[in-house]
């Protein structure tokens, strides 16, 4: 496949507890992506059939939406609800959709929630939809908007990681000018612990290559298990960044294209909770 065409933004501001993107905390993720990107994503036009693929990082079931009231505070105010259909990750999919169909044949979507290892899905998806010939592009979007719960999660179990926001935006392609992105994989792992990541794991994703754009936490347990599978030619940016959960992979292989100091068959892998693990081989 080839990445024929990409944009993002990374969260930059760094808080106490997070690293901010977006200014207003209150009004609705998408709303104000799709604001911030509108003319990118009207610029994409392609020929042939098209997949739109949403990494939707954690799912919430609707079934356990309930009201905290807790004592758990941060720097993330707790937003007052909206109509519900806004929280939904097949909504913000529509919301994208609806501006890309106008100059695109989308004839296959998609979501998946997993969790900080949906972007990798994506484009694991991506290439199963290319190779058997059922689209000739897939565009893939993930963006992710701190909220109080994604500061709680990592608090109650004592997982010291700073997170990020932000948005990405890549179109694979079969055929076209751009690099090389293959060997996508999907595997997984399965640990008692759903937040255990092991060099088994990693070393499942693993393929030939250069160097490693790891998942790279700065948890001891992460990276200690990258450098068991990978060797020591991991490097990652989510010190910068913070971690953007199920959109930080996308977010990072966009920022990995604009590094002129790597070259070479990088690796790029993830890992998410529950056991899930991907990676691929970008070509620079």
């Amino acid at each position: 496949m080839k990445i024929t065409k990409y944009f993002y933004k990374a969260s930059k501001e760094k808080l106490i507890d997070r690293v901010q993107l977006l200014k207003n905390r209150t009004q609705p993720m998408t709303t104000q992506y799709i604001k911030m990107f509108k003319k990118d994503l009207q610029s994409i036009q392609l020929t042939g059939n098209v997949a739109v693929l949403y990494a939707g990082g954690a799912g919430v079931h609707n079934a356990e939406g309930r009201n905290y009231s807790g004592s758990f505070t941060s720097t993330q105010p707790i937003m007052e609800a909206g109509p519900v259909i806004r929280d939904l990750q097949a909504y913000m999919l529509h919301k994208y959709i609806g501006i890309l169909v106008n100059k695109n044949n989308i004839i296959y979507a998609n979501v998946n929630s997993n969790t900080c290892a949906s972007s990798f899905y994506s484009i694991y998806e991506a290439e199963q939809l290319i190779n058997r010939g059922i689209v000739d592009h897939a565009i893939i979007i993930s963006e992710e908007k701190t909220s109080l719960n994604t500061m709680r999660i990592f608090h109650e179990h004592n997982i010291p990681l700073k997170i990020g926001e932000g948005f990405a935006c890549i179109v694979l392609s079969k055929e076209g000018i751009g690099t090389t992105i293959r060997d996508t994989k999907w595997k997984y792992k399965y640990d008692k612990n759903p937040f255990m990541v092991s060099e088994e794991g990693y070393s499942k994703v693993y393929t030939e290559c250069d160097m490693v754009k790891g998942h790279q936490t700065g948890t001891t347990q992460n990276d200690e298990a990258e450098k068991a599978a990978f060797g020591d030619k991991v490097f990652g940016y989510k010190k910068e960044i913070g971690h953007a959960q199920g959109a930080s992979g996308l977010i990072e292989l966009c920022i990995l294209l604009d590094d002129n100091k790597v070259k070479g068959n990088i690796l790029c892998a993830a890992s998410g909770l529950g056991g899930f693990y991907g990676s691929c081989i970008v070509e620079k």
